[in-house]
């Protein structure tokens, strides 16, 4: 089982307009304990850590919808979304306009520099894998 953080936070469907109240799961934070977490939350940092503190300060997170569809009035495919997080807190979600694959787990920074980590925690700057941060 994957050890991940959880943001409970409605969307609005961009096919019908309905309020969608999802779960998104995220790799940001401590995630040991699997948190859950509302928008104007604070991340925590015990156990095991995706990422760290000194990046919060300006962190989009990518997440992946919990359940199979993102609204289940029109049956809605769960897009990608990320959240957003400024001075380690939880600040907002929005949905992503492309359905690409992500390969990072988050963006740091205002000029979204992508980070990915190792298996064995170590980050790496996926523009540049063969240079450790």
């Amino acid at each position: 089982m994957g050890l991940y953080s959880t943001l409970s936070a409605p969307v609005k469907c961009p096919s019908c307009g309905g309020a969608c109240p999802n779960a998104w799961q995220f790799n940001f934070g401590g995630v040991s304990h699997l948190p859950v977490y509302s928008i104007g939350d604070r991340i925590q940092w015990d156990g095991t850590r995706m990422g760290s503190p000194d990046l919060a300060e300006h962190v989009d997170a990518i997440a992946y919808c919990a359940s199979e569809h993102l609204c289940e009035r029109c049956q809605r495919g769960a897009p990608l979304a990320e959240i957003q997080i400024r001075g380690g807190v939880i600040k907002s979600i929005a949905l992503r306009d492309d359905d690409a694959d992500v390969l990072e787990l988050f963006y740091v920074g205002e000029t979204r520099v992508p980070y990915g980590w190792t298996p064995n925690g170590r980050r790496i700057d996926v523009l540049a894998p063969n240079r450790r941060a």
